[in-house]
């Protein structure tokens, strides 16, 4: 098992936590009034679980390209679409080189990896877009629709969509609603949407194994 997929898979434990704290605290009785916490702070932990399940899918993919950058290289060299993809993203065919032979220099690797990371983070809504072009550099095509063909989920990939933008309007506008009054939560659907993310992110691993090896 990878770096990259241990690491998603310890954060998505994080965010399973929170759940389980989320519903232990609201079966706490208290002595003195109140009796019990109110459900809009509870709710603050679901959204913090949400938020910490998108994290987990945003390290990911930037610890997998970069995981599988050079070893993929050395393997099988550049292509077009990869020193295409790697102008876009701002690296320079300097930089690039120097990963080649020095598989440990920790300078180009962060630069990479700050590249990688601003350029998933540009336009939330096309997400999948964005991860998809980054990994066509390993001659991987539409990797998220094969991921969610793999999972033989039909709607996964707009399901996850939906829970970015929701965890974008908890991180940007405090997931309050054009009246400044809190969103509601559910917890069994943020439940799932965690399982959701994570059926995505091991199809998507499985399959980047399988055409980089």
């Amino acid at each position: 098992m990878s770096r990259a997929i241990k690491a998603f898979q310890l954060t998505i434990d994080r965010a399973d936590k929170q759940i389980n704290l989320y519903e232990r605290l609201s079966n706490v009785r208290f002595k003195k009034k109140p009796k019990t916490i109110p459900e809009n702070v509870l709710s603050d932990i679901i959204r913090t679980a949400l938020v910490l399940g998108i994290s987990a899918m945003d390290a990911y993919f930037t610890d997998k390209f970069i995981e599988k950058f050079v070893p993929y290289i050395q393997k099988h060299g550049t292509n077009k679409t990869m020193v295409s993809q790697l102008e876009k993203l701002g690296f320079s065919t300097e930089t690039a080189l120097e990963l080649i032979p020095k598989t440990r220099i920790e300078r180009p690797y962060r630069r990479l990896r700050n590249l990688v990371e601003q350029y998933l983070e540009r336009l939330v809504t096309q997400r999948f877009d964005s991860i998809d072009k980054l990994f066509n550099s390993f001659t991987i095509k539409d990797l998220s629709k094969k991921a969610e063909k793999k999972a033989r989920r039909k709607n996964l990939l707009k399901i996850v969509e939906n829970a970015v933008k929701r965890r974008h309007a908890i991180v940007h506008k405090g997931d309050l609603n054009k009246h400044d009054k809190l969103r509601p939560i559910k917890l069994s659907e943020i439940k799932t949407r965690l399982r959701d993310i994570a059926t995505y992110v091991e199809h998507c691993d499985d399959i980047i194994n399988s055409k980089t090896s």
